[in-house]
């Protein structure tokens, strides 16, 4: 999910939500994930732009805050973001 990639360029918080929208909406990829464990990693266009942080100014309307919200709301997380696997025998 590219905010910063045209079609548009999601520059609000309501661009940033059609754009993941229209790509969760796609049958093959509701399908997809019917079937398949997942596993995300968080990009930086994901978020806002190229190369943001916490620290990066606002992609037009869009911030870095809003961002990670419209993020959680789209990659459903347990508390902790990572599982423990145990692996061999101790």
């Amino acid at each position: 999910m590219y905010y910063d990639k045209p079609g548009p360029s999601a520059t609000t918080l309501e661009k940033a939500r059609h754009k993941w929208h229209a790509i969760n909406g796609w049958p093959s990829l509701v399908n997809f994930f019917r079937q398949t464990p997942t596993y995300f990693i968080k990009d930086d266009h994901d978020l806002l732009s190229n190369d943001s942080h916490a620290q990066t100014a606002d992609y037009g309307e869009l911030s870095y805050p809003e961002g990670l919200v419209i993020w959680n709301e789209n990659v459903p997380m347990k508390e902790l973001p990572y599982r423990t696997v145990r692996w061999g025998k101790d």
